[in-house]
């Protein structure tokens, strides 16, 4: 089989497998309300910025301060909904889907890229 004719079908399944990812994420993600966490972050980032981080410094939260930096950012573009919130985690991981297989297939074959890929498709539960 021609190399090139193996990399479109590797190219093909990938671009697929990311959009399955990505529609499991996204599919409903307005749905439910708020999780106790979430709730805690939306009163993080209806402060500004610098309150925001002022917040986080007093608090013990030990998730890392980018990942609200980040939200901050993202809920001035596209809300505080549930479905606001939730998308930015949601790309994360549907982005999840194609550093997997790089990192596989850097690691050792384009065999084990895909292996590597397909363990990150699933979508929260």
């Amino acid at each position: 089989m021609p190399v090139t004719l193996r990399l479109d079908r590797t190219r093909t399944a990938l671009v697929l497998v990311v959009a399955l990812g990505a529609a499991v994420r996204f599919i409903r993600i307005g749905h439910q309300s708020f999780e106790f966490d979430e709730i805690a972050t939306l009163g993080l980032v209806h402060r500004s910025f610098g309150g925001m981080l002022s917040r986080l410094w007093q608090s013990s939260e030990s998730t890392p301060p980018i990942f609200y930096v980040l939200e901050w950012a993202w809920t001035k573009i596209f809300g505080t909904s549930e479905a606001g919130m939730r998308s930015l985690s949601a790309l994360a991981g549907a982005a999840t889907v194609p550093v997997a297989y790089l990192a596989g297939r850097t690691m050792a074959a384009a065999e084990s890229g895909r292996g590597f890929g397909a363990t990150a498709f699933p979508g929260p539960a």
